[in-house]
Parts: structure tokens; C-alpha cells; sequence
């Protein structure tokens, strides 16, 4: 029984069934755009909230990336000033399955890195990942 559990589980929190999809590739861009406002204005939920109509992810999991952010903030701002604002820099495709959304979230001394992936799926576009960083060098690869 307790597999089982484990099982269901894992099934729901990875095919989340997304109410909406994309037309394409380009109309995400608002969209991210969007929930990294919300995110960098440190209302972490509302940003999720956005993207969780999009998303494969359970409700659950979508939570907790918010929790994450909430929980490094404080060093975020500390080291990198306050928020300037954010900045489309490109989308990349990879056949028609696949695309990527790169974005900027700027700050008085540094810019984090959004990454956005989404696929094309039967129904529509969808995103399948979303994380930030501060690996600014990988974007001159």
C-alpha cells in the first residue's frame, strides 16, 4: 500500500494538468516577464501564481520553488543592491519541440539570470522549467 502511495504520488506531482498553454513560443515572454516582476518585488507567490497555469508542475511543487526563493532573498538583496528591473535578452529553439526564454532581473550591482523552458506540446506551449541564477558568463556562450 504504501508504494502505492509513493506511486500516485509521484505521478500527480509530475503531470500536473496544466489549464493553459501557449500559442507559441513568443507569447510567454509577457508572461514570464510578468511573474519575474512580481517575483523580484518579493511577492514570490504572486510570481508563481502566473506561471502555474503554464506549467507541468503540481500546485505543490510550484509552491515550494516559492518557499525557495522567499528563503534566499535577504542574501540576494544584500549582495546585489535593489531591484533596477528586468530585461528580455533572447529566446533560443531547439527544433520545434523545444524553446528557451532567457531573461534578466537587474539590480544596482549584479542581474540574476531566469531561464525558461517550454515545450510544444499537442495542446500548446507549456512550460517544463523554470530556474535563475547568477552564472551571467553562460550567456556569452
Amino acid at each position: 500500500m504504501r508504494k502505492i502511495i509513493i506511486i500516485v504520488a509521484m505521478v500527480v506531482g509530475i503531470f500536473n494538468l496544466y489549464g493553459d498553454t501557449l500559442k507559441n513560443a513568443n507569447q510567454s515572454i509577457q508572461i514570464i516577464d510578468s511573474a519575474i516582476q512580481k517575483i523580484t518585488d518579493e511577492k514570490f507567490q504572486d510570481g508563481i501564481n502566473i506561471l502555474k497555469k503554464y506549467c507541468i508542475f503540481s500546485s505543490i511543487q510550484m509552491d515550494s520553488i516559492g518557499v525557495e526563493m522567499q528563503k534566499q532573498w535577504p542574501l540576494i538583496k544584500e549582495n546585489y543592491g535593489n531591484k533596477v528591473g528586468t530585461e528580455y535578452i533572447k529566446t533560443e529553439s531547439i527544433g520545434k519541440s523545444f524553446a528557451r526564454v532567457i531573461m534578466l532581473a537587474k539590480y544596482d550591482r549584479f542581474a540574476l539570470v531566469f531561464y525558461t523552458i517550454l515545450y510544444n506540446s499537442k495542446d500548446g506551449w507549456i512550460i517544463v522549467d523554470f530556474t535563475f541564477n547568477d552564472k551571467v558568463r553562460d550567456l556569452f556562450e
